[in-house]
């Protein structure tokens, strides 16, 4: 398929090019995924439309990694593999050094008898990818139930973690009930994000119940913890792939079709559809899931196509993801949408006033401001923060 085809398969345009890959992004991708010359001919012609002196966005270079190893398996032997064996080990130690410190933290946690399920790149680089070396990750991200969150504030306050400004101070009931999760950094800048909520879509008391019941034992830098499954995974992959990012979020693309190469017999086609369905996210996986079958020739059943294409959706769904997958910088409403989206799915159904009150102190809580009164300044000077918490961060 090409480029032009798989961009009308999405229905995406101009407008949402940070939510999908270009066409030289593609071909990054296929320099990193595919196998045999095609892989070598994809590195070519992308390196070919890039200056290494000028600066590589960074969607693209956490792609390098695993693009070295792809290619070194095909035996490419090009000049440009040793800086690229460099990008490589830089990224291994890195990762090695993170996983070894959100190990610390799980311990402590454990100890404290909070029950942990890392999230994101912890957790893939624990169950998928070969190498701590393949794929970049820039933080930590470790789930705790939600009844548990007050204990494990304290726990990671007490070995030295600490918590973003903008929710120091915030009531823990109001923390818990206005977010997915929240951010702890150390001395050095390091960060951990501690969630209660797998995906920010879905923070309803017990949205993560299922997650948890399917999720599996694993070891992380020697530390017992817990991963989802391998068909959650990929839920949670295609989901978060399926927002706009200010930073590409094209790795979401190699998370997904490594999942699906490794795990495809554990794959519960079924429970995918079903977990889409019922959490109101039929429409971010229909988009990445053929994107992924007709751009990468993904192993996803014909059957599963089928029935995800014609599953029915709502009004409110198709304008969610809508927004979701939009570049909302510079409009006159900005991400207010995105984020009303995100209240809504906070709560169960309200009456209008209660839901236009109830948005305002959600969004007081976001930003930090000391009334709702002072909400819309705290906005207009928090936007960078605004986009990072409704899911638009690194």
């Amino acid at each position: 398929m090409s480029d032009g085809q798989a961009t009308r398969v999405l229905g995406t345009g101009p407008a949402s090019v940070g939510s999908w890959p270009t066409p030289q992004q593609e071909l990054l991708l296929r320099a990193a995924l595919t196998e045999g010359p095609r892989a070598v001919d994809a590195w070519v012609a992308w390196e070919r439309e890039i200056n290494w002196d000028d600066h590589l966005e960074e969607g693209s270079y956490r792609l390098l990694p695993l693009a070295y190893e792809n290619l070194q398996s095909e035996g490419f032997g090009h000049p440009i593999m040793q800086k690229l064996k460099g990008i490589y080990r830089l990224a291994w130690y890195r990762n090695h050094t993170g996983l070894t410190r959100l190990a610390a933290v799980l311990k402590a946690l454990r100890a404290s008898g909070v029950p942990t399920l890392v999230l994101k790149g912890s957790a893939l680089l624990a169950t998928h990818y070969k190498s701590y070396g393949l794929r970049p990750m820039s933080d930590g991200d470790v789930l705790v139930p939600r009844q548990d969150v007050g204990t494990a504030i304290g726990v990671l306050t007490s070995i030295g973690w600490k918590v973003e400004t903008i929710a120091d101070g915030v009531p823990l009931d109001e923390l818990i009930s206005s977010r997915h999760a929240v951010t702890f950094l150390d001395e050095q800048g390091n960060q951990i994000d501690l969630h209660w909520h797998t995906l920010v879509e879905n923070c309803q008391p017990g949205a993560d119940d299922a997650f948890w019941e399917g999720s599996v034992e694993i070891t992380l830098a020697g530390e017992p913890t817990r991963a989802l499954n391998p068909t959650d995974q990929l839920l949670h992959v295609c989901v978060h792939g399926a927002r706009w990012n200010e930073l590409p979020s094209i790795r979401w693309v190699a998370d997904a079709i490594v999942i699906l190469r490794q795990s495809s017999k554990d794959i519960d086609w079924d429970r995918l559809l079903r977990q889409a369905h019922d959490r109101l996210l039929v429409l971010p996986v229909r988009a990445t899931i053929t994107y992924l079958r007709h751009a990468f020739d993904a192993p996803v059943p014909d059957d599963f196509l089928r029935r995800v294409q014609s599953e029915a959706t709502s009004r409110q769904e198709r304008l969610e993801f809508k927004y979701r997958n939009r570049d909302h910088r510079g409009t006159i409403l900005g991400y207010l949408p995105v984020m009303w989206f995100d209240y809504l799915r906070t709560r169960p159904p309200l009456s209008n006033t209660h839901r236009v009150w109830g948005f305002a102190n959600y969004l007081k809580l976001h930003v930090g401001a000391p009334s709702i009164l002072l909400v819309p300044p705290y906005l207009a000077f928090t936007s960078q923060r605004v986009r990072r918490f409704v899911g638009f961060g690194g």
